[in-house]
């Protein structure tokens, strides 16, 4: 028997030790540089806008002037005292538009008091009144312009105004009845709505 003795032949256990060991190592260095489970944190900000001093515009349809919601504008020129048969009065209206939208308007007559069903009143649009007549019989009319037809729409946009002349007249024809009435007006209404397309 010979005095040499064999060493023993590394077993399979020491190999698959030393294949973990690099791997085991790298988990515990990550656990480690992440102790929180792995959760990685961000930071966050966040930036918002504001817009202040928003204010609402104003649909305001102005007669001769005379704006605001509502309001009523007299023409004392229009009426005629003691007319007869055959008489008329005539007047320029500047409508115009200083609101802060484009819109359309429609006129709308109304005829009242005792002489009111007798009288007969026509819109031109674009027209001018002619001068006062102060002869026998009176007579003033429109001169130019497209005569309006009852609820038709007139487009006005911002900053523009459209003459606008009123006849009122008492027609030859008018009825015996009709005499000595001592009341009798004319009103009329501008109705506006915005427009919201081009």
């Amino acid at each position: 028997m010979s005095g040499r003795h064999r060493s023993a032949a590394p077993g399979r256990g020491g190999g698959l030790v030393r294949r973990l060991v690099p791997p085991v190592l790298a988990l515990a260095a990550a656990v480690a540089l992440f102790p929180g489970g792995g959760t990685l944190a961000a930071w966050t900000d966040r930036a918002s806008v504001a817009a202040e001093g928003m204010s609402t515009g104003r649909l305001d349809l102005a007669v001769d002037g005379a704006g605001g919601l509502d309001t009523t504008h007299a023409r004392p020129d229009l009426a005629l005292q003691g007319m007869v048969p055959g008489e008329s009065s005539a007047a320029t209206v500047v409508v115009a538009n200083t609101g802060d939208a484009d819109l359309r308007w429609s006129a709308g007559v109304t005829t009242d008091g005792g002489l009111g069903p007798a009288l007969e009143v026509e819109l031109w649009l674009g027209g001018r009144a002619g001068p006062d007549d102060t002869t026998y019989p009176r007579t003033e009319s429109c001169t130019g312009g497209v005569r309006l037809a009852p609820g038709e729409a007139v487009r006005t946009d911002r900053g523009a105004s459209r003459d606008l002349c009123v006849r009122v007249s008492l027609p030859v024809a008018t009825d015996d009845a009709f005499q000595g009435r001592t009341t009798g007006s004319v009103s009329l209404r501008l109705d506006a709505m915005q427009v919201t397309t081009p």
